[in-house]
């Protein structure tokens, strides 16, 4: 385990997911440690003098709120104004990831970072997601302190987990982004967290592929009921958070692949990789191609420059040739199901014969920096990219 783990630490590529058992033992300006929700709760309940099991922390928050003789924005921001970190959280802090995310309200990452004089962009739920997003880049969920305040400190930090997933988190273009960062990154580990919040989980069993490269951090202590819980999100590593700072600690960042079958946003489109002598197309694969839409890149490749599969249209594809030979960009439009997509296969088949190396965007891709790194050393690349958005 501790090997696999050591194997798959690749902290540029890779996303840190943090939640309250990570910033636990941190020290807030009130000399304590950070609470975790059940304490939250306590302390909204002592103030109320109430009994903390009658009611949720939503409804104990609100009440608090509305209490005259409670400063809750003032209680929230000392308990979560962190003024000193751990060792082992400050070495999980020291490696630059390629994102981080957190359901925390503390500024214990912000903390490490402006005293390490790093500088990095941090967003919250609410935010407008720019256009580019940086590497190393932080993301709250569900809000921070420090961008709340004494009059909307409630609407800023999220409490109410169901209210959140309604009103905000399910339209927000950083759930996209959420669900794009574990498609296309190395791994993702998280850190102190326990899958209470059913927005995240449910993100996780959506892709199996996402499921292989999660790891979740737990505690030395053997619980095989969380374990098994947690097992079907991705795998669990009981070493504890100072094991896992150790091995941050000694991580030596790994040479990029260069290999152009290492692209993780793109796909090669090679016509002779793999191609085999098959039979030619029958009617049935004809028939669900022009009724349900079911292209298969393989045959229409084994049967080009003929059309015994699809509509060759060679004429069309020469002149599409000579056009990027003398342009940077080619846009290829017509009315819906016109066979643009597959179009598109029959030019890369061309252009492929001609010299060109040609790679199709996947899905709502990310720029990937190892990504970019592999095409700076490629020679006549065409990029397709198969949808506007």
């Amino acid at each position: 385990m501790k090997t696999d783990l050591i194997e798959n630490l690749n902290p540029t590529e890779s996303i840190l997911f943090l939640g309250s058992g990570f910033s636990r033992n941190a020290l807030n300006i009130r000399n304590k440690k950070l609470p975790l929700g059940d304490e939250l709760k306590r302390e909204f309940s002592r103030l109320l003098n109430v009994d903390p099991d009658f009611y949720d922390l939503q409804t104990l928050a609100d009440e608090a709120n509305s209490n005259d003789r409670i400063d809750l924005y003032q209680i929230l921001y000392e308990m979560f104004t962190v003024k000193k970190l751990t060792s082992e959280q400050e070495s999980i802090l020291k490696l630059r990831w390629r994102r981080i995310y957190t359901t925390n309200y503390d500024d214990s990452i912000q903390l490490y970072y402006n005293k390490s004089g790093i500088s990095n962009e941090s967003f919250c739920y609410f935010d407008r997601k720019p256009n580019k997003l940086k590497n190393g880049s932080i993301v709250h969920l569900h809000g921070m302190i420090h961008r709340a305040g004494d009059e909307n400190v409630l609407q800023q930090i999220i409490l109410n987990e169901s209210a959140y997933v309604r009103q905000h988190f399910e339209k927000s273009p950083w759930y996209e982004e959420f669900t794009r960062d574990l498609r296309f990154s190395h791994a993702c580990y998280f850190v102190g967290y326990s899958l209470r919040d059913y927005h995240i989980s449910s993100i996780l069993l959506q892709d199996p592929s996402v499921t292989k490269k999660t790891f979740f951090i737990t505690s030395e202590r053997k619980d095989q009921i969380f374990a098994n819980r947690i097992s079907a999100y991705g795998k669990p590593l009981p070493i504890g958070m100072k094991r896992f700072s150790e091995i941050c600690q000694t991580s030596v960042s790994k040479p990029a692949p260069m290999d152009i079958y290492a692209l993780k946003s793109f796909r090669l489109l090679d016509p002779f990789k793999d191609r085999k002598s098959l039979a030619g197309p029958t009617s049935n694969e004809i028939l669900h191609l022009v009724t349900y839409g079911t292209f298969n890149y393989q045959r229409c490749l084994s049967t080009l420059p003929d059309s015994e599969y699809v509509v060759a249209r060679q004429n069309l594809a020469a002149l599409a040739s000579e056009a990027i030979s003398k342009a940077r960009c080619l846009l290829v439009h017509s009315l819906l199901g016109n066979g643009k997509s597959i179009f598109l296969h029959i030019l890369s088949h061309k252009l492929t014969i001609e010299g060109f190396e040609c790679i199709l965007a996947k899905a709502s891709p990310a720029l990937l920096p190892e990504d970019v790194r592999i095409l700076k050393t490629r020679q006549n690349l065409v990029v397709f990219f198969d949808s506007y958005n």
